[in-house]
């Protein structure tokens, strides 16, 4: 009985890419980000990025953007960690919409009228 035997993959994050978060920007859904990490060389953005993690129609979805790029972003998904660092257990989904800028995507509060 070896290794493959009894190994199962669970499998890993289940990402959004830019075709999906195209179509979640024109169809104004609302996100509720659960969780928000920093990491480094990952993925299709070699070096540092930021992630958060969506509940989607029930399944945690991450989506990844490529740190430095847009600083206000940066600066809301910085706040996002220390808030579920700090929160824990406690902390309650941050509901957000996508939008575009430009090439960029960004966070807005998704209980606000401001575009």
């Amino acid at each position: 009985m070896g290794f493959f035997s009894t190994y199962e993959d669970d499998g890993g994050a289940s990402f959004i890419g830019k075709e999906e978060k195209a179509a979640l920007v024109k169809n104004g859904t609302t996100l509720h980000i659960v969780r928000a990490y920093a990491f480094t060389d990952a993925g299709e953005y070699p070096g540092p990025a930021l992630a958060i993690v969506v509940d989607l129609d029930g399944e945690e979805r991450t989506m990844t953007f490529k740190r430095d790029s847009v600083p206000s972003r940066d600066r809301m998904i910085n706040a996002m960690i220390e808030y579920f660092e700090a929160e824990g257990e406690a902390a309650e989904a941050v509901a957000v919409t996508l939008v575009r800028a430009g090439q960029a995507f960004l966070l807005r509060d998704a209980d606000s009228d401001e575009v």
